[in-house]
């Protein structure tokens, strides 16, 4: 009795991992704009970076302050890419003789889930101002998610977007 107990218990959490804890949905996808929302607002990098896959990997093309400049970066550079961006928003705030305010929204255009439940792609426009109009971080990007072990996770990103003052 109990090995067939022990059974059936593998066999639900088997078929979770390999197939129920794979299938997105659009609820699913929006929940995980919501979670990215909060780390960005929180100044939270770490959070940012668990929601990549470990083989995340983004382009990108960006009009910094009047400057094109195209970036490709996998999990570990954008993580590292976080982890400055929130110490350079620290050192603004530390000039401006305080903490620098975030301001973060964003808008899903429209959500693709494929056929197989197994990824999506989200089209979504944001926008991130530091310190009112010190700076301004505003784009476009095409991302791609799936799920893992019942976590929703950005696989892909395509990003165009520019930086400067307000």
């Amino acid at each position: 009795m109990r090995m067939l107990l022990l059974v059936a218990i593998l066999a639900g959490v088997s078929w979770y991992y390999f197939i129920g804890g794979r299938k997105i949905s659009d609820d699913q996808v929006r929940a995980f704009y919501q979670m990215q929302t909060h780390a960005t607002l929180s100044r939270n990098p770490e959070a940012l970076c668990n929601l990549l896959a470990n083989d995340f990997e983004s382009r990108g093309v960006s009009v910094v302050y009047g400057q094109r400049v195209e970036v490709t970066q996998n999990k570990e550079e954008t993580c590292a890419a976080y982890k400055q961006m929130y110490q350079g928003i620290a050192d603004i705030g530390a000039r401006l003789g305080g903490i620098a305010t975030l301001g973060y929204e964003h808008h899903i255009d429209e959500v693709e889930v494929s056929s197989n439940r197994k990824s999506a792609i989200a089209s979504v426009h944001f926008a991130l101002t530091v310190a009112g109009s010190v700076m301004q971080y505003r784009g476009h990007s095409k991302d791609t998610l799936i799920r893992r072990a019942g976590r929703v996770l950005l696989l892909r990103s395509e990003e165009k977007s520019s930086i400067g003052n307000g």
